[in-house]
This record gives C-alpha cells, sequence and structure tokens, in this order.
C-alpha cells in the first residue's frame, strides 16, 4: 500500500464520500464534488501539462463524479466506488489502465497482448509490467502524480 503518498489519501477519502453518499449521507457526492475537484486544481499545479497523466485521471474521475448526478447515469458512481476501492486496497487502477490504453496514452501499437497485459498485470511495487515489453510502464505510478520510471 502506498500510505506515504497524499494520492493514496485522496483515494481513501473519494472511497468515504461515495460510500457515506451512496448509503445514508447523499451529501457525501457533493463532498466528493469538491474533493476531485481539488484533487483536478492540485495535481494541474505540480504537472508538467494538463496533458500529464496524472491530471487526465483526476478530470475523467470529475467528469464521471458529475455524470453520476444525471438520472439514468447514477450506477456511475457504484462504478467509480468499485473501482476506486481497488485502488486504495488493491493498488490497482481501472481507470489509469483504460486511459492507457489512449492513442496519445501509449507509444506502441494497441494489441491484444497490450490489452491483457494492461488490464490483467498484477500490480508491483515498481509497477513494471514486462519485459517483453519494454518501456511499458502499469499506470498506477503515473496515476500517482510519481516519476515514471
Amino acid at each position: 500500500m502506498r500510505y506515504q503518498e497524499v494520492s493514496w489519501w485522496f483515494w481513501l477519502a473519494s472511497v468515504i464520500c461515495l460510500a457515506t453518499g451512496l448509503s445514508y449521507w447523499p451529501t457525501g457526492l457533493l463532498v466528493l464534488v469538491g474533493l476531485t475537484l481539488i484533487q483536478v486544481i492540485y495535481y494541474s499545479g505540480i504537472a508538467n501539462k494538463m496533458t500529464d497523466f496524472p491530471v487526465q485521471v483526476r478530470a475523467v474521475y470529475f467528469l464521471f463524479t458529475i455524470a453520476g448526478f444525471i438520472s439514468p447515469l447514477g450506477f456511475v458512481h457504484w462504478i467509480q466506488l468499485f473501482g476506486t476501492t481497488a485502488v486504495v486496497l488493491f493498488d490497482y487502477c481501472p481507470l489509469a489502465r483504460t486511459l492507457s490504453l489512449l492513442p496519445f496514452n501509449r507509444n506502441q501499437p494497441l494489441s491484444f497482448q497490450l490489452l491483457r497485459q494492461t488490464l490483467f498485470a498484477l500490480s508491483t511495487q515498481h509497477r513494471i509490467a514486462s519485459d517483453t515489453l519494454p518501456n511499458f510502464v502499469l499506470p498506477e505510478r503515473r496515476c500517482t502524480g510519481e516519476e515514471v520510471l
């Protein structure tokens, strides 16, 4: 776990907001909007560019949070709860892994091997995916705001 990193605490607070907002305190979802906006601003401030991966992750997460308030899209908050819980408990970021497959976030052609490696590789301390895919770093490292190895 990455208890020492501010990103982990942001995600933990997000899980708490989602869980309380979906169960008994709807205001928790409004607090999540504010918290997510703070994350976008925070990571924008430390990023070299607005297109840096940690900013992308927070911006898309913010958009999903807003989308969840639209009546037919309420299920999005449940997806966020499960995904964010995976980040906190298992250091597995489904959103970051999915975003890493977009053309402007990868440096190799999209293939079944890349898709499989990105979605199913275990998170490791160094988050290096495989010797068969040199230069490929799992997105969790980029999701935290740390330098990519």
